[in-house]
């Protein structure tokens, strides 16, 4: 398809764009998000659909609709400093059944885009099924989450749920749950077994009440001087740990 070339930061595509990443409403009322950075359209591009491509050179990607811009108007766009100047429009994917995953993450009320999106590629990376995202959590379609991620939340199911949604489909699945807490059995001494769901509680607050009620706590061994890890240091050393534990090594 022939670019199209854009030369007005005020063209509507310009500012659909942004606004889809800036503002969570305007992308569930069109059902689409914004990716960014050369490398993730390439990845996504491979598995999915590309309905808006901007960038300041000519690539060889299918989109539905292809235009060229300048280096201030993508800039605009992408919304931070880069130079890898390449934005695309995708659809929301509509995967949020969870009923055949048995490695599930459930993520308390996370706060940071940076650590939720972390948290999504790392269970991807790890072989985890699927996402709960405690409702009150960040977007993982927020624009930072997004970046961390590299687009994992297009391939990976999640859904938001209230702790009474979570509770009602662990008891009914039987799932282990087990909440990352600085007190509780240390790693090496808990047995895993599938279907299972890790609680990663807030920055700062840490597991919520009712996280607590659902399942055991599970804390990992540090040297005294360090009271905690980062929530998605602390992800990654779990979801590893526990699927390691349970499957087959990753290839």
């Amino acid at each position: 398809m022939v670019a199209q070339p854009i030369t007005s930061l005020q063209h509507p595509v310009v500012k659909k764009l942004v606004k889809l990443r800036e503002d969570r409403s305007f992308r569930l009322e069109l059902g689409t998000l914004l990716i960014v950075g050369s490398a993730v359209v390439q990845e996504v591009a491979q598995r999915r659909p590309i309905k808006t491509l901007i960038s300041t050179n000519p690539l060889p990607l299918n989109a539905a609709d292809v235009y060229l811009g300048s280096e201030a108007i993508v800039q605009k766009i992408i919304g931070h400093k880069t130079d890898d100047l390449v934005a695309a429009e995708v659809e929301i994917p509509s995967h949020g059944d969870l009923h055949n995953c048995s490695r599930i993450v459930v993520l308390d009320e996370l706060a940071d885009p940076g650590n939720v999106g972390t948290i999504f590629r790392t269970a991807l990376a790890f072989g985890w099924d699927g996402i709960i995202m405690i409702k009150g959590s960040v977007d993982p379609y927020n624009d930072k989450a997004l970046r961390a991620s590299r687009a994992a939340p297009l391939f990976l199911p999640w859904r938001e749920m209230s702790w009474e949604e979570v509770k009602t489909f662990a008891q009914r699945r039987k799932f282990q749950v087990v909440v990352a807490d600085t007190q509780g059995t240390p790693l090496p001494k808990m047995k895993f077994s599938p279907p299972i769901m890790l609680v990663m509680g807030h920055e700062t607050r840490g597991p919520s009440e009712e996280a607590l009620k659902l399942g055991n706590s599970l804390t990992i061994p540090m040297k005294q001087e360090v009271e905690s890890l980062n929530v998605s240091a602390a992800a990654a050393i779990l979801l590893y740990t526990i699927h390691e534990a349970m499957y087959e090594p990753i290839p």
